[in-house]
């Protein structure tokens, strides 16, 4: 319907990645981000309104990567919720004390970002971007599915905590990737149990309920390079 209705026109199509945290942005702090934009004769009518978009705190780089832009945004927030989840099991009796577990988690997730991307048609190296490593920090750090992966590490049933924050007007969108991302990744040519075991940890926990630190420990202990 949308391609009859418009079918004479050029759209120039762009996707909005990151890093943004919406707190910062709204404070004016400094914040640089990557857009993803189609590529051809459209994508120099794109970047020439690019400037026009950014500001002296706002700064955006472009990428003709529109698929890995995209795969970034989605995938960075079903791995956030590890971190978030390391948060539960060890910020009240080990504040500052658990940060190698945390950057080990970091860069699996690194890895695992830049197979999902190029098995879906875009480039590994935009999860090594600021649409990947810089959004997935960002979140790790400071986004919603990092609450909701601290929830679940501190024992809340992955459920209750996905309904409690959506009732308080958050949405935890990695719980819904998440569910929706296995049956997904069947459409490419990716082993996703031997490519993505940090994505299958994270789908037992969530939805097979299993046990956060046995699972963690499980992954870590049987992670081979």
């Amino acid at each position: 319907m949308f391609y009859k209705k418009f079918r004479s026109e050029e759209f120039l199509w762009v996707t909005v990645g990151g890093p943004v945290n919406a707190l910062d942005l709204a404070h004016k702090t400094v914040s640089a981000t990557m857009y993803g934009i189609s590529e051809g004769i459209s994508s120099e009518k794109i970047k020439e309104v690019i400037p026009r978009l950014s500001t002296d705190y706002y700064r955006i780089f472009t990428s003709d990567d529109l698929t890995g832009v995209e795969t970034c945004s989605t995938f960075k927030n079903i791995y956030s919720i590890a971190p978030g989840i390391c948060d539960g099991l060890f910020k009240e009796k080990k504040e500052g004390l658990y940060h190698n577990i945390a950057a080990f988690l970091f860069n699996q997730a690194s890895i695992e970002i830049s197979k999902v991307a190029q098995a879906a048609g875009g480039k590994k190296e935009t999860a090594f971007d600021l649409a990947g490593v810089g959004d997935l920090h960002v979140t790790s750090v400071a986004g919603r599915n990092r609450r909701f992966g601290e929830m679940v590490g501190k024992g809340i049933d992955p459920d209750i905590a996905f309904k409690k924050m959506f009732d308080e007007g958050e949405y935890g969108e990695g719980y819904t990737a998440l569910k929706l991302a296995l049956p997904w990744l069947g459409n490419f040519d990716i082993n996703v149990r031997a490519e993505l075991p940090l994505l299958v940890t994270l789908y037992n926990i969530i939805f097979k309920k299993v046990s956060p630190y046995d699972e963690l420990m499980r992954f870590i202990k049987n992670l081979g390079y």
